[in-house]
């Protein structure tokens, strides 16, 4: 018992400094790492004060926010970034994981839009998204990235808007006719 004890301080030494080294300060660090896991903020907490740790999946979720290595975050095993030796990830060209990016770009999102989000990382973290889903999340995010076409695609698009509003408007408790 003192062992694993022992094991979960040491964890949360690793958290810590990761968390710091990241720029996020320690106050609201448990309500952090449970919008990045989509655990309790109950569960974050004990994660700080070495209650208890992360399964495997949050492990990797919190490890990937904070980009350190998911062995040095659970274990303390090799340095706590990837060597320079090892391949490049796609994302590492960017300054930030894509978690950290999708948790800051959550905090700019309307309310509606934020419960969407959380309902569709949910459904990834429980493994339920199928192929299909993925690929409309993809259409999703190249229509948000696209830039504003042609004067008739514009007019064609905000007509589209328009008609989307009005069956949203007309099936959404939350506004008004």
């Amino acid at each position: 018992m003192v062992q694993t004890e022992e094991v979960r301080k040491e964890f949360v030494r690793r958290l810590k400094q990761a968390l710091a080294e990241a720029g996020i300060a320690e106050w609201g660090a448990g309500v952090r790492l449970a919008n990045v896991t989509g655990a309790t903020a109950k569960a974050a907490s004990k994660w700080l004060n070495a209650e208890s740790m992360p399964g495997r999946a949050n492990m990797l979720a919190i490890a990937e926010w904070l980009g350190v290595r998911v062995e040095w975050l659970q274990y303390g095993e090799g340095d706590a970034h990837q060597a320079a030796a090892e391949p490049a990830r796609p994302e590492q060209g960017d300054a930030q994981p894509p978690a950290r990016r999708a948790t800051m770009l959550a905090a700019l999102a309307t309310p509606r839009s934020q419960e969407a989000l959380e309902r569709i990382a949910r459904a990834a973290n429980e493994g339920r998204l199928t192929e299909v889903d993925l690929i409309l999340l993809e259409q999703i995010a190249s229509r948000f990235e696209s830039s504003a076409g042609t004067e008739g695609e514009q007019t064609s698009t905000a007509n589209g808007n328009q008609r989307l509003k009005e069956r949203l408007r007309n099936n959404d408790p939350g506004t008004q006719r």
